[in-house]
């Protein structure tokens, strides 16, 4: 605790943590909303609510090899959150990249997914060629 202020430092709230998981709400009340803007300013908000809530997740889960030296848990959970921000990212070009292969366009092409093997990429569902009886899935298209 600092003398003069009075105000529990992060470090002795994440060791009190390690026997009282309820103390790190409060790390939780000093930081989210500084990590959430961060992540904010890089992906959007919709998925900057969840980032920021798994960088909270994440560091609970670790609390126990923080670095009691460091008062200051912001770096940590800066860190944390950069990390699952890279993470993100990767897993978006992994998506474009599918996507790209495929020939399908989720907005524009939205009922071709599901259509008979050997149709032409970017299919209609009102120009689709109905299957064999042999169709999978017994619809008649596949």
């Amino acid at each position: 605790m600092n003398e003069a202020t009075g105000v529990v430092g992060d470090h002795e709230l994440i060791r009190s943590s390690w026997t009282d998981p309820e103390r790190f709400a409060e790390i939780f009340d000093r930081h989210a909303e500084a990590i959430h803007r961060y992540l904010a300013r890089r992906v959007g908000r919709s998925i900057a609510d969840d980032l920021a809530a798994e960088t909270f997740l994440v560091a609970f889960r670790g609390r126990e090899g923080y670095d009691i030296s460091q008062t200051n848990a912001r770096p940590w959970l800066y860190g944390i959150a950069a990390n699952l921000l890279r993470r993100e990212q990767r897993a978006e070009v992994r998506q474009y990249r599918a996507l790209a292969r495929t020939g399908v366009d989720p907005v524009l092409d939205d009922d071709a997914v599901g259509f008979c093997p050997g149709s032409p990429p970017r299919i209609t569902s009102a120009s689709s060629p109905r299957c064999s009886p042999a169709c999978p899935s017994g619809s008649g298209r596949c």
